[in-house]
This record gives structure tokens, C-alpha cells and sequence, in this order.
């Protein structure tokens, strides 16, 4: 039985890794054309970081990236805020749209956009993938804060306002400060999100806009090359740091005693 599940562990976990280590190895491949190794070579990664059209790209996901996530948290945090103290069915509601907005689909999202940031005035380009995107990074946002919320003493703030602390003197010294870590760790995943969607960018973006996952999906269409995969090996190193940021402040979700000043 052991060996059964060791074999089915390690098949799946080789399903998962074979395409970043394809991506990995011809990204060092001195064949243009990919057919067979031609020998170890960096030159790819000096092309793409050369090439104007990838940097004026990653310049562009980078923009958007950190629009939605400001977004997301300014959003996500006054929603968490407002469900914690809402009444139990407005904060059950508020749980399940959260539910439903990360179960639906991405394109059926992104369809609906499509029809509807029209009739909002809004013509296709920037902000409306960065309105586009916020749609769905806010409900992974709220979901991740969420969590740090549950386990807030909620006694810390009642004894703040017996102290004679303020409501906006209690939110900034005692609750902002315990839901720091899973703002921050809902920040890096919403960038990293963001930073890596192609559905919302290629449904919502004009003519103007090309992100780097879009670029790379124009340029794939034509053909896979080297420089592709050196792309795709920047993009999984910035990719791993964020994920790898997150997960770190992401460990202090558990909020522990502490001693908060009033």
C-alpha cells in the first residue's frame, strides 16, 4: 500500500514540476530552434532583458499589479472590519459572496465585465483590467484576512474602549496592528495574482495594454523560442519570492498574547 501511494505521489508531483523544469532547461538551450540541447548558454536571458517590448510589458504588470493590490487591501480590509461587527446574517452573506466570487469561474467574471464596463462609461485599457482584476483579487484578499480576524480577541478592543481609548485610537493601536501580517500576506499573493493573469487582462485590456503574460501568449502564438522561456524563468523567480514572502508573514496568522499600548 505504501508503495502504491509513494508511486501515485511521485507521478503527480513529476505532472506538476515537468513543465517548469521544460521551461527551465531551454531557457538555457543554445538551440534556437529547441529540437535538441546545443549547449549551455545565458544569452537568452541578456535578449529579453533587452528586448523593449518585454520591459515595457513587465513595466505594465507591474503597474497593475500594485493598482489592484492597493485596491484590494483598502477593500478587503474595510469589508473585513465591516463583517466583523455587522449583524450575523449580513456577515454570513457577506462570507458567501466571498465563496461564490472565488468559485465562479474567472472567464464568466471577465465576460461580464466585458458587457458591462461599457455601459459604465469606461473605455478598454488600464483601468478597467485594473477594475477588472480587483473584482476577483478582493474576494482571495478578504478570504486570507478573513482568517487572521477569526482568531482576534475581540475582548483587546473591549478593554480599550473601557480605558477610555477612542473607536479610531482602538483601530489604529490595537486591530490594524493584529491584522498586519494577514494584510501583508494577502498584498504579496494579490500582486502575485495579478502580476500572472491573463484571463481578465486579455478579455478587458485595449490595444495600449499588453502585460507580460499577454505578451508571452501573443509571442507563443508565433512560435516558442528561447527568450520565451528565459521570460518564463524571470517570471517563476519573482513569482517564488513573492509566494515565498507570503508564506512567511502568512505564519503569523496564529496572533499571540501581547501587551498593546493605549
Amino acid at each position: 500500500m505504501k508503495t502504491t501511494v509513494r508511486i501515485v505521489a511521485f507521478i503527480g508531483f513529476a505532472v506538476m514540476v515537468a513543465p517548469l523544469i521544460a521551461v527551465i532547461v531551454n531557457a538555457f538551450n543554445a538551440n534556437v530552434l529547441l529540437s535538441n540541447w546545443g549547449g549551455f548558454t545565458t544569452h537568452w536571458f541578456t535578449d529579453a532583458v533587452d528586448d523593449s517590448g518585454v520591459r515595457s510589458a513587465a513595466g505594465q504588470s507591474v503597474e497593475i499589479a500594485a493598482l489592484v493590490t492597493g485596491l484590494s487591501a483598502v477593500m478587503g480590509t474595510l469589508a473585513v472590519s465591516f463583517s466583523a461587527y455587522a449583524p450575523r446574517w449580513l456577515s454570513r452573506f457577506t462570507d458567501a459572496l466571498t465563496v461564490t466570487r472565488v468559485m465562479v469561474p474567472e472567464v464568466i467574471m471577465a465576460a461580464g465585465l466585458v458587457l458591462l464596463m461599457p455601459k459604465l462609461g469606461f473605455t478598454f485599457g488600464l483601468w478597467t483590467v485594473v477594475l477588472g482584476q480587483t473584482v476577483w483579487a478582493v474576494a482571495f484578499f478578504i478570504a486570507i484576512l478573513s482568517a487572521r480576524r477569526a482568531g482576534f480577541d475581540r475582548r483587546l478592543e473591549d478593554a480599550g474602549r473601557d480605558l477610555g481609548a477612542t473607536p479610531w485610537r482602538v483601530l489604529r493601536t490595537i486591530v490594524l496592528p493584529d491584522l498586519m501580517p494577514g494584510i501583508i500576506a494577502g498584498a504579496l499573493l494579490t500582486f502575485t495574482f495579478s502580476f500572472d493573469d491573463v484571463v481578465t487582462t486579455v478579455f478587458l485590456s485595449g490595444p495600449t495594454t499588453m502585460t507580460l503574460p499577454t505578451t508571452i501568449l501573443a509571442r507563443i502564438r508565433r512560435g516558442i523560442t528561447p527568450e520565451i522561456n528565459a521570460v518564463g524563468v524571470l517570471v517563476m523567480m519573482v513569482t517564488i519570492i513573492l509566494l515565498a514572502l507570503a508564506t512567511a508573514v502568512s505564519g503569523q496568522l496564529v496572533p499571540g498574547q501581547k501587551e498593546t499600548e493605549l
